[in-house]
């Protein structure tokens, strides 16, 4: 991992993961964005003062996966305040004979037509502990990413024009928990790689754009709001659709990841 994050605001150690894939090996459609997506969020939450972890085509097999989330990650130490994953590749979903939805994220060397070569989100789902820091946000940049599994609850506010953040309600965001889910699609919707809308937009608000109130920071809430809005301009015309979803997880508190744009 590289870079680090001076002591500010309470957040002394935050470490970005980010996997991006196009060239996969066994037959799956390459995609033409997704590593360059991964790299430039990357780039972009190192000046923030992330550590970032890069997994890119080859380096985001099933195996290298499994051992971050399951080992290197839950092993750091200081334990990181804050934690962002980025997933950029392939999704799919499927529905059994019951109706019951299943997704999957597809790691470099998965094959077509054969699931047990899928990284089922259920299986991120389960290894995304308490443990691993105070505030996580992951971000799911593939199709079909609203097939991860339904967390207990999850966030419907309409946020307004944003106002100025007052310390009190950052320390309020900050002191407690958040573990929060930003989808870049719904579960039966795809993702456009040729222009990545959702990545341009991500990238416009970490550099500032989503900042409409200029206070320097930016909240997972008005992060999502952006999006929303914003994907809606990129796609004008071009008879696609991409939803953004704003999520809870199951040990969400009442807690906010918070971005520091500025110092």
């Amino acid at each position: 991992m590289t870079g680090s994050t001076p002591p500010s605001l309470g957040f002394e150690r935050s470490v970005a993961v980010v996997v991006g894939i196009d060239r996969y090996w066994h037959g799956v459609a390459p995609l033409r964005r997704a590593v360059a997506d991964a790299a430039a969020v990357g780039d972009a939450l190192q000046r923030q003062g992330f550590e970032v972890r890069r997994l890119l085509d080859e380096d985001a097999s099933r195996a290298a996966l499994e051992s971050l989330f399951e080992q290197e990650l839950p092993a750091l130490r200081p334990v990181p305040e804050r934690l962002l994953v980025y997933f950029a590749g392939h999704g799919l979903a499927r529905m059994d004979d019951n109706y019951d939805l299943t997704g999957f994220l597809l790691p470099v060397e998965a094959r077509r037509e054969e699931e047990p070569s899928y990284w089922p989100m259920t299986r991120l789902f389960n290894l995304l502990q308490p443990r691993l820091c105070k505030h996580l946000l992951l971000i799911l940049d593939c199709c079909f990413a609203g097939a991860f599994p339904r967390p207990t609850a999850w966030d419907l506010r309409d946020a307004e024009e944003p106002a100025s953040l007052p310390l009190e309600r950052f320390r309020h965001y900050t002191a407690h928990r958040s573990f929060q889910l930003l989808l870049s699609t719904a579960q039966d919707e795809l993702a456009s790689d040729g222009s990545s809308p959702f990545a341009t937009a991500l990238l416009e608000a970490l550099g500032g754009r989503a900042d409409a109130n200029g206070d320097g920071l930016l909240t997972a809430t008005e992060l999502y709001v952006y999006l929303r809005d914003r994907m809606i301009e990129l796609l004008a015309g071009s008879g696609a659709r991409q939803t953004p979803a704003l999520r809870h997880l199951a040990w969400h508190d009442r807690g906010e990841f918070v971005f520091l744009l500025r110092g």
